[in-house]
């Protein structure tokens, strides 16, 4: 389920045109982290996606303004943090700790 929501949301965001549309992708994909973080980043690995997904919601951390955007992309980068094991992390979350802090 979760997969097939992901491969819905990273064909979306390779040709979006507004920002704010990217931005909803972007916190659906958090909300996915962290409903099922491992499933997730599974899924985002198996398509190649994690760096570009990451590197994208640092970009959209500093101009959030609403509540609702803040608290989605919080959770879902929260889910990063807490794994029992951060080797279970791939390499580009391991690189980016202190970015996600």
């Amino acid at each position: 389920m979760i997969s097939g929501i992901l491969d819905i949301y990273l064909k979306a965001i390779q040709d979006v045109e507004s920002d704010e549309l990217e931005n909803m992708l972007l916190q659906g994909t958090m909300i996915a982290l962290w409903y099922d973080w491992q499933m997730a980043l599974q899924h985002l690995e198996s398509r190649q996606a994690t760096a570009h997904i990451l590197s994208k919601t640092l970009e959209y951390v500093p101009k959030l303004t609403n509540d609702f955007e803040v608290k989605k992309f919080m959770l879902g980068l929260t889910a990063l943090l807490v794994p029992p094991n951060q080797a279970q992390l791939p390499q580009v979350i391991q690189q980016n700790i202190a970015a996600i802090m």
